[in-house]
């Protein structure tokens, strides 16, 4: 008899369907949750390394991304030059996160400190404080 295959059957381009683990040995179900976790263990381990050398958007998204991870609510800012990652805090706190990836020490004369100086006016002026 031949096998034949067809692109279109239920499972061949995806998990398995729910129904599929109480049909599964508990050791089955408890070695898929397990595989699960540890990739998303292995994601947030990937972004704290991109800490380490990215730059540019990919480094604010590092950022973003180990706020998220923390449990704040983070989100990137439209490429302008103020903040970079904008995260809430709760009861209407927001921290303003100027990514840099600028060598050498950063001093009261540098650009990205005039524009963070900007941003939080910016900001404060729209949110009434």
């Amino acid at each position: 008899m031949e096998s034949t295959t067809q692109a279109d059957d239920v499972g061949l381009d995806g998990p398995a369907p729910e129904w599929v683990n109480a049909w599964m040995p508990q050791r089955h179900v408890d070695i898929v949750a397990e595989i699960e976790r540890l990739r998303r263990e292995s994601e947030q381990i990937a972004s704290l390394g991109r800490l380490l050398w990215q730059a540019g958007r990919p480094l604010e998204e590092a950022v973003r991304d180990i706020f998220l991870a923390v449990g704040f609510q983070a989100e990137l800012t439209p490429a302008e030059p103020t903040c970079d990652v904008l995260v809430g805090l709760g009861e209407g706190k927001r921290l303003l996160v100027s990514v840099t990836g600028t060598e050498g020490n950063v001093t009261n004369k540098s650009t990205k400190i005039k524009q963070i100086f900007q941003a939080a006016r910016s900001s404060a002026r729209t949110t009434g404080s």
